[in-house]
């Protein structure tokens, strides 16, 4: 996963989908918010 706010990539062994987003049909979805549940998330090391 990637934060929104900094950038920032995290993983987590174990996670799920705890929320679905609300759906709406038509010509554009627009933006869905999906709601996810995890344990031990850790910060992902990225090389330079």
């Amino acid at each position: 996963m990637r934060s929104r706010s900094t950038g920032l990539a995290y993983h987590a062994e174990q996670a799920w989908i705890s929320k679905h987003p609300d759906i709406a049909f038509g010509k554009e979805a627009g933006e869905l918010d999906w709601e996810i549940s995890y344990e031990r998330l850790e910060p992902q090391v990225e090389a330079t």
